[in-house]
């Protein structure tokens, strides 16, 4: 079993992330804008998948050490990181979130595929050890 963020998948990079879904909501951010906040988002360790925070707010710190008890306190930890980051629209954090829970937000590491096809034929290889004879 493995969990895919880290051995299998990486997110995508803070900028690609934020862009996408500035794009997906129509909302207007100059370059300079974007890569700045892209910035904050990083320092902030808003993405899912992605760098840790540099620092957790006091105000955060019980509910990013809870985080992973549920799918909800995985979001409000994760949404309340990204409004840390002086977003130019409040609902910018749940739909960066949002993104997380979609497969273009993931990226396969380069030997992800042959690593997995690697396992199959010892799985196969392994049951067929231990079938019992015709």
């Amino acid at each position: 079993m493995f969990d895919f963020s880290g051995p299998l998948f990486r997110a995508e990079p803070t900028e690609t992330w934020l862009r996408a879904v500035i794009r997906e909501a129509d909302y207007d951010m100059r370059e300079d804008e974007l890569t700045a906040c892209a910035a904050r988002l990083e320092e902030a360790g808003a993405m899912p998948g992605g760098l840790p925070p540099r620092h957790v707010p006091e105000c955060l710190a019980e509910l990013w050490e809870e985080r992973d008890l549920s799918a909800e306190q995985h979001r409000a930890a994760y949404t309340a990181l990204a409004r840390e980051a002086a977003l130019p629209c409040p609902d910018l954090a749940d739909a960066l979130y949002d993104r997380t829970l979609t497969p273009a937000a993931w990226l396969p590491y380069p030997d992800t595929e042959s690593t997995l096809k690697e396992l199959r034929g010892r799985e196969n290889s392994a049951s067929q050890e231990c079938a019992p004879p015709p």
